[in-house]
């Protein structure tokens, strides 16, 4: 239930796996676009703010600096449901706020302790070569969006890391903060393997609203190679 008045909403839950839109539409449609809108339009008729977290994966990826006014091309599922919303936003209410994310980066993150167990049990780690991310974090995204939303701003906003990083070189990163041999490292192509990440896509973000990729990479490498000593 939500309380009659409302001043700010921010939607964040979505079914994020690329994976599960592709092969439950149905299912994901109905929770990324059906009830996320149903979600926006309670709190707009309780006088709140929407802000919507979108994502890079509305654009086709065939140049990197995507603008908030530039046409979108969604190439899978996700993309497209997310689309959907952003649509029904800006034509239906104008006073919600947008905003695009590359990939979230957080501790525990399931992907690099994946790797990680994959190279103690001595098997080999297979990341994607031609697959690159922009990682930001939590931390980013919430201080922004509790900016944007006092600054009363609307449309679109782009928040972005500032470097494109490819899975391969994830892989070689989280190995060497662990210690263990990066030759397990195996590169892989997309076209070879269903690719579950997200593709290398930075739209154009101002300089307040990016964040240093290595450094968040690193935080998260460095909390979770705390949390596994911990255990020992």
């Amino acid at each position: 239930m939500l309380p009659d008045k409302i001043r700010y909403g921010v939607i964040a839950a979505a079914a994020t796996s690329r994976e599960f839109c592709e092969n439950y539409p149905t299912e994901s449609r109905m929770i990324n676009v059906v009830n996320t809108l149903r979600l926006a339009r309670a709190i707009e008729e309780r006088g709140g703010c929407v802000l919507f977290l979108s994502t890079n994966l509305v654009f086709d990826g065939s140049r990197p600096d995507f603008m908030p006014w530039d046409s979108v091309v969604p190439l899978d599922n996700y993309g497209k449901q997310k689309t959907e919303v952003e649509e029904f936003l800006l034509s239906k209410i104008p006073s919600a706020l947008i905003v695009r994310l590359t990939k979230v980066f957080y501790n525990n993150f399931p992907l690099f302790e994946k790797w990680r167990n994959e190279a103690v049990s001595g098997s080999s780690v297979s990341a994607f070569n031609n697959i690159s991310v922009s990682p930001v974090s939590p931390q980013f995204i919430a201080k922004n969006a509790v900016n944007l939303l006092a600054n009363g701003s609307t449309g679109i906003v782009h928040l972005s890391g500032n470097i494109s990083i490819s899975y391969y070189d994830l892989a070689h990163m989280t190995l060497r903060k662990h210690n263990l041999s990066q030759a397990l490292v195996a590169p892989i192509d997309m076209e070879k393997s269903l690719e579950h990440g997200t593709l290398g896509i930075i739209p154009k973000a101002s300089e307040p609203m990016v964040e240093d990729s290595i450094l968040v990479v690193n935080s998260v490498l460095d909390a979770m190679r705390g949390n596994h000593a911990a255990l020992l």
